[in-house]
């Protein structure tokens, strides 16, 4: 909170996430804590649980994963705009443009994309969700860890991502930072996942930054990749 981070993404699953959360974060404005539905449980029992964890009325529900929730998106949605004394936000993760399509048209907001240097496929999308005044949650900026010197432990992240790096001609140290700047230059949130103080002040100087120099983004863009075991988080090396 002293970086002036205000929202939180947290789940039943991510261990005692919910819970310290819950115990920490104030629940006045401007912070906010956005938790999933727990989908092996009915709607109502799985947000009820979490509200109570978390120790508040919830604000924002996402979907882990939108494709395994079309049974129970209708319930959903009644349930957190018609049931509930504040109406609650329904987001939804997605893994391709496809499914983001899919999420976007059925009234999802927030929608959790990845996007990163080399995962690109959710630009296609940013102009129909501005239309909509749906906001889109950038996920994955770093890639699971292999836009910084963790690549070197997958040979084929590594050859990828030293290859862009030899372009861009900066050190490994250098890479994650201006990968965080890439993301932020869209205008949307991004969810990232820190692990210590020192990441956070990575962020604070991605921030402060600002977006890169045209013609670095050129080369960004040109290097993205549509290789699912590159980009694909859901095969991606962790």
């Amino acid at each position: 909170m002293e970086f002036g981070i205000t929202t939180f993404d947290t789940a039943p699953t991510y261990e005692e996430s919910e819970r310290i959360l819950g115990e920490v974060i104030p629940k006045t404005e401007p912070y906010i804590i956005a938790t999933k539905y727990q989908s092996k449980d009915d709607v109502k029992t799985s947000l009820q649980r979490s509200a109570e964890v978390l120790n508040r009325p919830l604000s924002i529900v996402q979907v882990h994963n939108y494709t395994e929730m079309n049974s129970n998106i209708e319930y959903l949605f009644d349930y957190c705009v018609g049931e509930t004394a504040n109406e609650i936000l329904v987001g939804a993760t997605v893994y391709n443009l496809e499914e983001g399509i899919g999420a976007l048209r059925e009234g999802f907001d927030p929608i959790q994309v990845p996007f990163n240097l080399l995962d690109q496929r959710f630009l296609a999308l940013f102009d129909e969700a501005r239309e909509r005044g749906v906001q889109l949650w950038l996920r994955s900026p770093l890639l699971q860890g292999m836009l910084t010197h963790r690549a070197m432990r997958s040979a084929s992240h590594f050859s990828v991502v030293n290859k862009l790096r030899k372009k861009l001609q900066i050190d490994w140290l250098v890479l994650p930072l201006w990968a965080l700047r890439f993301a932020l230059s869209r205008g949307y949130p991004i969810v990232l996942g820190i692990h210590d103080e020192a990441e956070l002040h990575q962020m604070e100087l991605a921030l402060r930054l600002g977006s890169l120099e045209s013609n670095v983004e050129k080369i960004i863009q040109e290097s993205a990749s549509e290789d699912s075991e590159i980009i694909d988080l859901r095969v991606c090396v962790k």
